[in-house]
């Protein structure tokens, strides 16, 4: 079992379907803080770091769904969020089959 399988996200909790109701400041803030998780362990295990990034992906959708996004201000975090998120995969050593 690798590093990345037995690492425990602690983002990926807080990012459960509806989980925000429709307030957009505790949203942003989990976003924030999940970049930021991913980021600090990215820089020691870069192939930890995309697979944060792809589950940080495959959850954000479900947990915003009925977020008020009317401000715009979630939308900009999330696109900020994803533009960070690209950068670590597309750097990861990982060889393609």
């Amino acid at each position: 079992m690798s590093k990345s399988e037995r690492y425990r996200w602690q983002f990926a909790a807080r990012f459960r379907r509806n989980s925000f109701g429709w307030r957009s400041q505790p949203a942003i803030q989990r976003v924030h803080e999940a970049v930021s998780e991913i980021k600090r362990l990215a820089r020691h295990d870069p192939v930890l770091g995309t697979g944060g990034s792809v589950l940080f992906l495959e959850k954000v959708s479900a947990a915003l769904e009925r977020v008020d996004s009317s401000s715009g201000a979630l939308g900009k975090a999330v696109n900020h969020a994803i533009e960070e998120l690209v950068s670590i995969v597309a750097n990861a050593p990982v060889e393609l089959s």
